[in-house]
C-alpha cells in the first residue's frame, strides 16, 4: 500500500499539533505546561476532545476506548493538524486497535505521531501503514529542554545529526562501514505483546530499536527469545537497545551482557545506549526514516525526516 502524502503547513514545516490521550489518564497540569512550551516554540496546539477524560476505576484510562480512538482518528482526518502528540503512555493503546480498522486508516492522512512506551503499539500501526513516526517524549514530559528541542529539530526540514552528544556502544559485530536503514520498534514488552496478533511487528530490513523499564534482565532475555522463536529477527539489520531503566541493574551491565551474548549468537550488530527511553530526557528518533550509524556509533539522518515526507 502506498500511503497518501500530506503536505505540511507553511514553509514545509510541521507547525500545527494535536494532543491526544490514547492510553492512561493524564496529569492536566503537565499537559498545560507542555502546551505553553510548544506555543513558545511557535507551534499551534489543540487538544483532543477527550484528553482529560478519566474512565475505568481499575485501569484509569483517558476515557472510553472508543472515545480515545475517535480523538486519534479526528486528528488524522483534520487538515488543520500536521502532527500528533501522545499525552501519556502507561496502558491502553492496545485497546484502541478494534476501533481503528483498515478502511478507516486508509481514508486518513499520514501524519507523524510522537510518543513512547505504551505508544509503541501505535508506532507499529504507523509502520504497517507506511507512515513515519517519532519515538520521543509524551506530552507529560518536560518539553522546555532537550527533549522538546529534539522533536522540533526532527520536524524541521533540515538534515541533522541525531542526539549529537550520544555515541552508541557496540556490544556485538562492530561495523566496518556505515549502516543505513530505517529504524522501527519501541518498548520491548509492547512489541512482545503484539506477537500472535494481526499487528505482529514486521522488522524486515530495519534496525530494531528497543527500550525497557522495570524489567529484570532474565525477563528481557525471555522476551528477546520469544521474538526470535516467533521468526521476527530473521531479516533485520541490527538491534539498538536504548536503555533498561528502573531495575536493580542500575548501570545496565547485566542487560548488556545478555545482549552481547545474544548478538553474537544470532550474528547481528547490537548497540547500547541511545537516549530515547524512560530515562529523562527522552530524545527523539524517527521511526520509518532511514538513519545512518557509522563505525564510531554516531547516528545521523539520511537526509531530513520532515523533508522526506513534506
Amino acid at each position: 500500500m502506498v500511503a497518501k502524502q500530506f503536505p505540511a503547513s507553511a514553509k514545509g514545516e510541521y507547525r500545527r499539533v494535536r494532543v491526544v490521550a490514547p492510553a492512561s489518564a493524564v496529569n492536566q497540569e503537565a499537559i498545560w505546561r507542555t502546551v505553553e512550551a510548544l506555543s513558545g516554540r511557535g507551534f499551534e496546539v489543540t487538544l483532543g476532545d477527550h484528553v482529560f477524560d478519566v474512565w475505568h476505576e481499575v485501569l484509569r484510562l483517558a476515557g472510553r476506548d472508543v472515545d480515545r480512538a475517535k480523538d486519534l482518528v479526528a486528528a488524522l482526518e483534520d487538515p488543520a493538524v500536521d502532527w500528533i502528540l501522545a499525552a501519556r503512555g502507561g496502558y491502553g493503546a492496545l485497546r484502541l486497535l478494534p476501533y481503528l480498522p483498515q478502511p478507516v486508516l486508509d481514508a486518513c492522512y499520514p501524519k507523524p505521531l510522537v510518543g513512547f512506551s505504551d505508544i509503541t503499539v501505535l508506532h507499529v500501526l504507523w509502520h504497517r501503514m507506511g507512515w513515519w513516526s517519532i519515538h520521543g517524549p509524551n506530552a507529560e514530559a518536560d518539553w522546555r529542554g532537550a527533549a522538546g528541542e529534539s522533536v522540533a529539530a526532527l520536524l524541521n526540514p533540515t538534515p541533522r545529526l541525531i542526539a549529537a552528544e550520544a555515541s552508541l556502544q557496540c556490544l556485538a559485530h562492530p561495523l566496518d562501514t556505515s549502516l543505513t536503514a530505517p529504524w522501527c520498534g519501541g518498548n520491548l514488552t509492547l512489541l512482545t505483546a503484539l506477537l500472535g496478533t494481526p499487528l505482529a511487528p514486521r522488522f524486515d530490513g530495519c534496525i530494531l530499536y528497543l527500550e525497557e523499564v522495570n524489567e529484570a534482565p532474565y525477563r528481557i532475555d525471555r522476551m528477546l527469545q520469544q521474538i526470535k522463536l516467533a521468526g521476527h529477527f530473521g531479516h533485520i539489520r541490527g538491534v539498538i537497545f536504548g536503555d533498561a531503566t528502573g531495575d536493580e541493574d542500575h548501570e545496565g551491565s547485566e542487560v548488556r551482557a545478555i545482549l552481547s551474548e545474544w548478538g553474537e549468537r544470532v550474528g547481528l550488530p547490537v548497540w547500547w545506549g541511545f537516549p530515547s527511553s524512560h530515562r529523562s530526557p527522552t530524545l527523539a528518533v524517527p521511526l520509518g526514516i532511514p538513519c545512518t550509524i557509522d563505525p564510531s556509533g554516531r547516528v545521523s539522518l539520511a537526509g531530513s525526516a520532515a523533508a522526506q515526507h513534506a
